[in-house]
């Protein structure tokens, strides 16, 4: 689980040397809205309200999705870019989650996205991790799409959602969703994306543990 070692302020940051870390990696995420490579990362956004939102929602994500990725900032001034890793990048983690902190500042300071949609792009690069623990076999789209379903599946299981609020993350997603059929980097289009995450926000209502909805989420995806 992760844990925020509130003893240490994120204000220190944790400077790592990703010059060792390839977007051509064969179990590097092909999730990105932009430069894959991380350049120079850190554990704060310089803003502790945020710095608190986002690793407390690590450990409630961490937590549901029972795995223990390392949650590490990026500078994405050049374009808007969040993504998964599986390797181990910090001592007693699996895997990392680089988060852009331009697009976190774009999601948070729209008028019409907010939090939750930072949230939802937290979900989806978590269940990356949980989809290379598991070493699921979906490729492409059939990947993203069932990281939309688990990420809709938090929103559910928390169970504090309103429906009507989860539109902040569906109009995330539905903008960051494509139709480059033939492209491997293509992540479904607007709808499929949008329709994926409201089947998983479906079981998470249901409270069905994260095992049983991964399996379920395999399967409807497939669908697409």
């Amino acid at each position: 689980m992760f844990i925020l070692d509130e003893t240490r302020p994120l204000i220190n940051p944790m400077r790592a040397n990703s010059a060792n870390i390839y977007w051509n990696n064969l179990y590097t995420s092909a999730c990105t809205l932009g430069s894959p490579f991380p350049g120079v990362t850190c554990t704060t956004t310089y803003d502790p309200n945020l710095d608190a939102l986002i690793y407390g929602e690590g450990n409630l994500l961490a937590s549901i999705f029972e795995v223990n990725p390392a949650i590490l900032i990026i500078d994405d001034w050049q374009s808007p870019n969040a993504f998964a890793y599986w390797g181990m990048t910090a001592s007693g983690f699996y895997g990392t989650i680089y988060l852009g902190i331009r697009l976190l500042r774009d999601e948070l300071f729209s008028m019409d996205k907010g939090f939750l949609a930072v949230v939802g792009i937290m979900a989806h690069e978590f269940a990356h991790i949980l989809q290379w623990r598991n070493q699921s076999r979906l490729v492409g789209k059939y990947r993203e799409l069932h990281a939309d379903f688990l990420a809709g599946y938090y929103f559910g299981f928390k169970n504090c959602i309103p429906h009507r609020e989860l539109c902040a993350f569906a109009r995330s997603l539905f903008e960051k969703g494509d139709y480059n059929f033939w492209n491997p980097d293509h992540h479904g289009t607007p709808q499929e994306r949008v329709d994926a995450m409201m089947m998983g926000y479906s079981s998470g209502k249901l409270e069905v543990p994260i095992n049983q909805a991964y399996m379920k989420g395999d399967e409807m995806v497939c669908g697409f």
